[in-house]
């Protein structure tokens, strides 16, 4: 016998005709809510405790790499290398100025910024590690929050992360954003399967998340990875609550827009730049304003990978022993996961994570660990989602504790190791700086630090006569045009074959370089700029305090005679 079963028929009142008794109805399952052992309270808690912790650990003055750039920057309201990052360049603008106003010194408030970005974003990684804690009948209300603080201090104390918190720069505000965006977008998933979100409130929920992606896409260009893998997601289960339509991609890509508007802010202050504070390449151009945004200029460091040996060192101690076996574990609970919901954001976040890691084993910077962070954090997920299921012990429970103490232990060592060695680094070169005797000279750094000098100069009012440069932004050709324009010659006139050619005489040589080559043009610019300029050239080379500073002609020789250093 064949039974068919229909829609029930309505009946005069327009109401449908009730089911035969006894057949089951399917009903859509509630939506999940945080644990209730954990408040918001206690993760802002939790967050505030770190944030102070990182701010202790903040030098007053700039750190390595790219700090003192982006002090300069953000003290300015400059603008930072590619990409440029908008958004964070003018809030953090806002934020540095107001803390200085406070009497807050621009490095440390610039270092400050950063830290606020690392408080951020740990109180939505607590948020988010709640929400990967099973339920279980007995539990005790500070249970869940003691679970999902085990990832957290284990990203918080991480070295590699820490130093993102107390030294300038972008990370720790981006993944503020990831760890925002997936609550956000589990949220999102949850009130889709539970059948609780109406038309209205599903336009608002799509306009929310275009507007998320477009923000990740404003502030770093790495964030299309982790947003690619949630979007696959939640397509999926749009598609499967029969709520996708054409006009879903339409508004996400409306609201994403907005936020890239802020991209306007690198074309008004590429036409109107500050004295200093603005990426010396950057020329007033529509053409150079889209390479900075495109970061053209770094596509030399895409399809390989090349750490340097401080940075192999650390990836050795401080990623790959949690990065890897925190995927797997993370791999595995998504697979055997018996919530359906919370195996599909699983998905999402694995899929995300796994291609943030394989970009960044392509990306062959120096220093590559900061990238390696999203995919750490969603690995050290894994452990509230499994310990979660299991019934505290007294030996398990004081394993964990005692493991966790003694990871935060060397964190704050390393931390407060690498703040020592900072200021006592900026000691030892303003000291060096302050020698210089010249009211008048070009000061030659080939180093990204060279922006400290600059920091001297603005911050503490010295030596305004100095000129400082980069000799690597010199290889740059709006940077060597507008030096043209200034001394009257090209600082480059001698890099061509013949003299590649000739050995490189030890005398022009500044520092040690990533290559040869480098090395080699940088001292052929050296040696250009003491037989043309008409004003001493200083070579600043801190590693070496004999000869920190080498004025390589007296402006009277280079003037009369043009005879070559000495």
């Amino acid at each position: 016998m064949i039974v068919t079963r229909s829609r029930p028929t309505p009946n005069r009142t327009g109401r449908p005709a009730p089911r035969v008794p006894g057949r089951p109805v399917a009903q859509a399952p509630p939506a999940p809510s945080p644990p209730d052992g954990a408040s918001w309270i206690a993760s802002a808690a939790l967050a505030t405790a770190l944030f102070a912790c990182y701010l202790g650990f903040a030098p007053p003055v700039s750190g390595d790499k790219d700090a003192s750039e982006f002090a300069l920057a953000l003290a300015t309201g400059g603008v930072i290398h590619p990409t440029g990052y908008p958004i964070y360049t003018m809030l953090g603008h806002v934020f540095v100025r107001l803390l200085h106003g406070m009497g807050a010194s621009f490095p440390f408030a610039a270092n400050a910024w950063a830290s606020l970005g690392g408080g951020v974003a740990m109180f939505f990684y607590h948020r988010l590690a709640l929400r990967f804690i099973p339920p279980r009948a007995g539990r005790s209300r500070l249970e869940p929050y003691l679970l999902a603080a085990v990832p957290v201090l284990l990203l918080a104390f991480n070295p590699v992360w820490m130093v993102e918190c107390t030294s300038v720069e972008v990370h720790s505000w981006q993944l503020a954003w990831l760890f925002g965006t997936s609550l956000c977008f589990i949220g999102t998933i949850e009130r889709l399967e539970a059948g609780a979100l109406r038309a209205s409130a599903l336009t608002r929920r799509m306009v929310a998340w275009g507007f998320l992606c477009g923000l990740g896409g404003a502030h770093h260009t790495t964030a299309i990875f982790m947003v690619t893998g949630m979007t696959a997601v939640l397509a999926w289960a749009l598609v499967g609550t029969r709520r996708f339509h054409a006009g879903v991609p339409l508004v996400w890509l409306a609201a994403g827009v907005v936020p890239q508007l802020s991209y306007g802010y690198i074309y008004y202050r590429a036409i109107h730049p500050t004295a200093v504070g603005t990426w010396p390449m950057l020329a007033p151009t529509f053409s150079s304003v889209l390479e900075h945004i495109t970061a053209r200029a770094y596509r030399i460091y895409l399809g390989h990978w090349a750490p340097d040996g401080a940075q192999s060192a650390w990836l050795r101690w401080y990623i790959h022993p949690y990065l890897w076996p925190g995927l797997a574990l993370f791999a595995f609970q998504a697979f055997k996961a018996r919530d359906r919901i919370l195996g599909r954001v699983a998905v999402g976040l694995l899929v995300g994570a796994l291609a943030q890691t394989l970009f960044t084993f392509q990306y062959g910077v120096g220093d590559p660990d900061a990238y390696f962070l999203p995919g750490l954090a969603v690995g050290l997920l894994a452990l509230p989602w499994a310990g979660g299921s299991a019934r505290p012990t007294f030996t398990r429970t004081a394993f964990v504790v005692l493991a966790l103490a003694a990871f935060i232990q060397s964190g704050v060592f390393v931390a407060g190791g690498r703040k020592q060695i900072i200021v006592a680094t900026d000691a030892d070169d303003h000291a060096l700086w302050t020698t210089i005797p010249y009211p008048r000279a070009i000061v030659l750094w080939p180093s990204d630090e060279a922006d400290r000098l600059k920091q001297y100069q603005v911050f503490r009012h010295e030596k305004p006569g100095l000129d400082v440069y980069n000799t690597k932004g010199l290889m740059n050709p709006y940077a060597r045009a507008r030096f043209q324009q200034r001394y009257g010659f090209d600082a480059l006139a001698l890099l061509d074959e013949a003299h590649h050619a000739q050995p490189i005489k030890p005398e022009f040589v500044i520092g040690e370089q990533a290559s040869q080559d480098d090395a080699h043009a940088f001292a052929l610019v050296t040696e250009y700029m003491t037989l043309k300029a008409g004003i001493p050239v200083v070579a600043f080379d801190p590693p070496k305090p004999v000869r920190a500073w080498v004025p390589y002609a007296e402006a009277s020789d280079s003037t009369t005679s043009g005879a070559a250093p000495r």
